[in-house]
């Protein structure tokens, strides 16, 4: 599948040596009149010196984008990993883009990324929206030590070094698996949800629950879950009902109930048979409603 990424050319005047400087770059972005490009500046770069003169409002010659962009044909793809480096990111937000809007795709797709230190991040809050979807894993290593943290969004998983070879083995060995509870560690919470499963339940855990159907836009429904106790991660349990269960979800708040679980489709007698069975809700207390 060899297909030549998308570019763009930048020219900017001539050199001191009578030479017009052109520079091509990889667009994270492409829509109706407008490129995003994000360029690494070097200190001691000549083509760097002149974009970091650059003002809001001058004027810059682009050409392109040239070549055609990437096509895959993800329904046939079970698993994809992607590994890129520093600016190497710029064409996975465009991929991705295009995986998550096909609703019949069901690739699993890893994305290591790799940057020098915490202040070379880029497409952090990007990096999370990614994880956040039921098919996508995030890892990201980082080759020097730093006394900056790395403020990672929450499901991205953090290496503070260099990507060598028995971390690419781990990495293709994690491609395309499915979370178990066995794998959920380090919560860090006092009566985690997944410890629980041979602890009675105590009093706070007898309020109902409910669980509902709700319909969106044309056939696209979501199921909503209310009432689950506060002592509870709900963006954890989030996590692992969409790797279980393959459908996207979040947390939302709402004004009157609070925390709320959306997950995609009718996922009720999944989320009711986890929630009686690990001991969250009792099977009485737990109220499933229709649309």
């Amino acid at each position: 599948m060899e297909q030549r990424e998308q570019r763009v050319v930048v020219s900017w005047g001539k050199s001191t040596e009578g030479r017009y400087l052109t520079r091509q770059f990889t667009p994270s972005n492409v829509g109706a009149g407008f490129i995003e490009v994000p360029i690494k500046v070097y200190e001691e770069g000549r083509f760097s010196n002149i974009i970091a003169q650059w003002a809001v409002g001058d004027p810059v010659d682009w050409r392109g984008p040239y070549d055609t962009d990437h096509h895959f044909n993800f329904r046939e793809l079970p698993s994809l990993l992607i590994v890129c480096s520093g600016t190497g990111i710029a064409p996975i937000p465009r991929i991705l883009q295009k995986l998550f809007a096909d609703d019949r795709a069901e690739t699993r797709v890893r994305v290591v990324c790799c940057f020098s230190d915490p202040t070379s991040l880029i497409f952090g809050r990007e990096l999370g929206f990614w994880a956040s979807q039921w098919n996508c894993n995030i890892s990201v290593y980082f080759s020097r030590p730093s006394n900056t943290n790395a403020a990672l969004p929450y499901l991205v998983e953090c290496h503070n070094h260099r990507l060598n070879e028995t971390d690419f083995e781990t990495e293709i060995a994690k491609l395309g698996t499915r979370s178990s509870m066995g794998d959920i560690q380090n919560l860090n919470r006092p009566r985690d949800v997944f410890e629980q499963l041979d602890v009675e339940d105590s009093g706070s855990k007898q309020a109902f629950c409910h669980i509902r159907l709700q319909q969106r836009t044309g056939r696209k429904t979501i199921t909503t879950v209310q009432g689950i106790s506060s002592e509870y991660e709900l963006k954890k349990i989030v996590r692992y009902l969409k790797k279980e269960y393959n459908c996207n979800g979040t947390v939302v708040e709402h004004p009157e109930y609070g925390e709320v679980i959306q997950l995609s489709g009718d996922q009720r007698q999944h989320i009711k048979n986890f929630l009686t069975k690990v001991g969250i809700v009792k099977e009485e207390n737990c109220k499933v409603h229709g649309f």
